[in-house]
């Protein structure tokens, strides 16, 4: 390995260290280790040490790491002295919540639209007006103190309707709930802090109503209104496609050319293809960029290629990377792909190692937070292993035909490369990816070509673009139907739990191990690779989690849900909407490793706290499915859940009276079905689990001499009945709530419990040896029962 080379992986590591402890001073010490090394006689035993490289090379190479880390933590965005974000924090000291404030700033970006289906866009804040909750007469201009002066982007979700007709540039006022965004509050929850801090954000604002100030533009904002702006391109590109192929068959085929983030596809479109193993079909991306520079070089056959033509092809790929939205992975596509371009006009040949290390160096250089860039890690990894590992593969194929074994090899090399990244990032792996990849390359490879075709007719010659587009209606409706055949096989999408960072490096260090070591390159070691990999990815956490018993209270806003496992077996309860399972139960599974629920208990009958569990039941083969019987003519819902449940082979009925559900160590019994009241016995701990029931139930279920003396009371937040608390005498109390009923506290701080709060505490955990623990820790770590 050249000396510019190891100087640029230093550089990279640094960055990858940079939340560690210690952070770039360990590669610091490990160069001082290697000059150390270089230095002594044992270099001469070690046939990889370039001897050309000399001591302080080494302590170059550690001083770049450490610095690496330092450039990192210089470019991370912080809040200005006059953000937002500032403004929120100073009003919440005082003691002054806002619950309704009015946001005046720039729209910065097109929106898009949400998994929920609302409008979310970017605000460049200028002003800040809380606006009073208290009853009274409205005062026409508000007063000075409660408007201020501030700056900062803002992260601004409307429903849908509020947001139509917003283009980038123009003024308006956003009124809704001001926040500042939190830490993950349940385990495998989305970062949204970070993500934010990494958009330079702080603050966002769920708004309920926008208003645009007429003829409020910014001097600076012509671009942003310009009929050349790429959003606005991207967006009336997918409109005309959605127009001529309907829904979502256009849009699709825009998220194929473009990629997902230009483009609102439907979640569950998205889901069914994650699981199906072809996300990267819908990632803009080197894939993208590989046909269009193939089409190219195929119409132009003149060798060697003259300069001009090759700054041609530069500014196509180019024109393409703005379309796309040059973004890091498009843009690190972009970038090769004009090295192969200027190699083929000056008669060289490129280094593909050399050019992937030289790109992703330079794209740091200019902004070292892409190095946490999912897709940009994905795409560097993906081409990692096609440059390395498709040829070894492609060879071990050779048995197949060609036009095969080559999709396959290049599908698998892809696949090896990232699947830790995956792991890391999403707890699960798409088992048959390599498998669908190799079987719709060859179709997604033409669709995209021609979808280019037709965009690029329907900005010059709108009739013939249209007339191209229709032609593919049913090519892309036979690709999302062959994704969802795929996503609906058994097994699609394994969930293997979350892993450390020790064990990510150990299988990347395997990887590379095949890649260099002539002694793991033979074909009968692979498959010790494999297993040794497949053992460092699961076995620790099988190990963890085998024979332990836990509880864990989830933070799902005021729907509850509790999740109780043993071991790899799991007792699902609550209710919940379809966010709630989409971003707060199912990435819950799939950091636990859960794959199926064992016993799942519906605490609701409303419709719209139901649908969680329809949602859940799509991803998660759910053993026995136990429903709170409805007291009104059941509604779609409820027969699509039912038929859902016998789809995969699961048991569904309702909950009766006295009826005792067991699952390993935990046993869980009705008290009464309607409420729902039940009780949950974890060995020596025993529960009270109750819905969301008036207080007028509750005494009555107080009275019925059923409700005994118990360890610990979770209910939805709402108000108790001193009766039925007397009768529990709980030790400790968990509402799942944001907001608490005012009468609850000195209630039960009468009977001396602990109250949590999952709207305070985040999720909350317990288990046998250390009790109650919190995600945001605000409940010490050994809090007893």
């Amino acid at each position: 390995m050249t000396g510019p080379a190891i100087l640029g992986l230093a550089f990279v590591a640094g960055l990858l260290v940079w939340g560690l402890p210690g952070g770039g001073l360990w590669l610091l010490g490990l160069g001082l280790v290697m000059a150390g090394v270089r230095s002594s006689a044992i270099a001469r035993r070690l046939p990889w040490l370039d001897p050309s490289l000399k001591p302080l090379f080494w302590v170059v190479a550690g001083c770049v790491g450490l610095m690496a880390t330092l450039y990192l933590q210089w470019r991370l965005p912080q809040p200005g002295t006059d953000d937002i974000s500032r403004a929120i924090a100073r009003l919440e000291q005082a003691g002054q919540a806002i619950e309704l404030a009015t946001v005046r700033g720039q729209v910065d970006s097109a929106y898009q639209i949400t998994q929920s289906g609302k409008a979310r866009f970017w605000l460049q804040s200028t002003q800040l007006l809380q606006i009073p909750t208290a009853t009274g007469p409205a005062i026409n201009p508000p007063p000075q103190n409660l408007v201020q002066s501030v700056t900062g982007r803002v992260y601004a979700t409307v429903p849908l309707l509020q947001a139509t007709g917003l283009k980038p540039g123009q003024m308006v006022e956003v009124t809704g709930r001001l926040y500042r965004p939190q830490r993950p509050t349940n385990p495998g929850g989305f970062d949204f802090a970070w993500y934010l801090q990494r958009e330079g954000s702080f603050a966002g604002i769920s708004g309920q109503t926008v208003q645009t100030i007429d003829g409020a533009v910014q001097p600076d904002s012509w671009w942003s209104l310009s009929a050349f702006n790429p959003q606005m391109v991207r967006k009336r590109l997918v409109q005309s496609l959605v127009k001529v192929m309907g829904f979502p068959e256009g849009a699709f085929l825009g998220a194929l050319i473009l990629g997902r983030l230009a483009v609102d596809l439907p979640a569950d479109l998205q889901t069914t293809f994650v699981r199906a193993g072809l996300s990267h079909v819908l990632a803009a991306s080197g894939f993208q960029i590989v046909v269009i520079l193939g089409v190219f070089l195929g119409l132009i056959r003149v060798r060697p290629l003259p300069l001009a033509v090759a700054i041609g092809g530069g500014i196509l790929l180019g024109g393409y990377v703005w379309l796309a939205g040059a973004s890091p992975s498009v843009l690190r596509a972009g970038l090769m792909g004009a090295a192969v371009l200027w190699g083929m006009a000056q008669q060289r040949q490129v280094n593909s190692l050399g050019a992937l290390l030289a790109v992703v160096v330079v794209m740091l250089c200019w902004n070292p937070l892409w190095i946490w860039d999912l897709g940009f890690q994905f795409s560097v990894l993906a081409t990692l292993g096609l440059v390395v590992s498709a040829t070894a593969i492609a060879q071990r194929l050779s048995w197949l035909p060609e036009f095969t074994s080559e999709p396959i090899a290049s599908a698998l090399a892809a696949t090896i490369w990232t699947i830790p990244v995956q792991l890391w990032a999403f707890y699960q792996i798409s088992v048959y990816g390599p498998i669908a990849s190799a079987l719709t390359s060859l179709w997604v490879s033409v669709l995209t070509v021609a979808g280019l075709i037709a965009a690029v007719a329907i900005g010059l010659l709108p009739p013939l673009g249209n007339w191209l587009a229709s032609g593919l209606v049913y090519p892309v409706r036979g690709l999302l139907t062959f994704g969802e055949w795929i996503a609906s096989w058994p097994g699609s999408a394994i969930a293997v739990g979350a892993i450390s960072i020790g064990q990510l490096l150990v299988l990347y260090l395997l990887l590379v191990a095949v890649w260099q070591l002539p002694w793991f390159q033979r074909a009968n070691r692979w498959g010790l690779v494999a297993i040794g990999a497949l053992v460092v990815a699961i076995g620790p956490g099988w190990l963890a989690r085998s024979g332990e018993l836990t509880a864990t209270v989830l933070d799902a806003g005021s729907q509850p849900m509790l999740a109780v496992r043993d071991g790899g077996r799991l007792l699902l309860a609550g209710a919940g909407d379809l966010p709630v399972a989409q971003f707060t139960v199912l990435p819950f599974l799939r950091q636990q490793g859960i794959n199926r629920i064992e016993v799942g208990v519906v605490m609701s009958d409303r419709p719209d706290r139901r649908r969680g569990w329809l949602r859940i039941l799509e991803q998660q083969p759910i053993v026995n499915l136990y429903d709170q019987p409805l007291q009104t003519a059941a509604s779609n819902v409820d027969r699509a859940m039912v038929s859902a449940a016998r789809v995969r082979n699961g048991r569904y009925s309702n909950l009766t009276a006295g009826q005792t559900l067991r699952m390993g160590r935990a046993n869980l019994t009705v008290i009464d079905p309607i409420a729902p009241a039940l009780t949950l016995e974890l060995g020596k701990e025993r529960w009270f689990l109750l819905g969301n029931c008036s207080v007028a139930q509750q005494k009555l279920l107080a009275q019925t001499g059923q409700v005994r003396s118990v360890t610990g009371l979770w209910w939805p937040g709402q108000d108790l009945a001193p009766e039925l608390v007397a009768a529990l005498q709980p030790r400790w109390a968990i509402a799942s709530t944001r907001e608490l009923a005012p009468t609850v506290t000195p209630l039960l701080r009468s009977q001396r419990a602990q109250l949590y709060q999952t709207g305070e505490d985040g999720a909350i955990t317990w288990t046998a040896n250390q009790g109650w623990r919190a995600a945001l820790d605000s409940i010490p770590s050994d809090q007893p029962l």
